[in-house]
């Protein structure tokens, strides 16, 4: 059976929540997410979600954004998730975390490489 894609729209927000445990506390949370080569056209882009887990030792840390006229559509996935406890030792984990970001009115497209060649003198 296959699940559905989180989706997302302009105005919307991402709530990420991240079960977290350490016995120092949790200080800093971030999740990077990189969008997707796969569209025909790809565009660069890049969310970035910052958190803070209050020097607790079991949070349930929420990440958000809001999605925004620059934000890129289309599919994003997670590059890392990093977490520092309170005594600055971090971690990065690769958890497979995909969204969609979709229906935003603009031009999110960089330009069209048309050809290239080696002058010669």
């Amino acid at each position: 059976m296959e699940s559905v894609m989180q989706t997302y729209m302009l105005g919307d927000t991402i709530r990420l929540e991240l079960k977290l445990r350490d016995k120092s506390g949790i200080g800093y949370v971030a999740a990077l997410f990189n969008r997707c080569h796969t569209d025909v056209h790809p565009a660069s882009g890049i969310l970035l979600l910052i958190g803070d887990g209050g020097g607790h030792t079991h949070p349930l840390v929420e990440l958000k954004t809001e999605i925004t006229d620059d934000s890129i559509p289309g599919e994003y996935e997670c590059e890392y998730v990093q977490l520092q406890d309170t005594l600055g030792n971090h971690i990065f984990h690769y958890p497979d975390i995909r969204f969609k970001i979709r229906h935003i009115p603009g031009d999110h497209e960089g330009p069209e490489l048309l050809g290239w060649r080696f002058k010669t003198e």
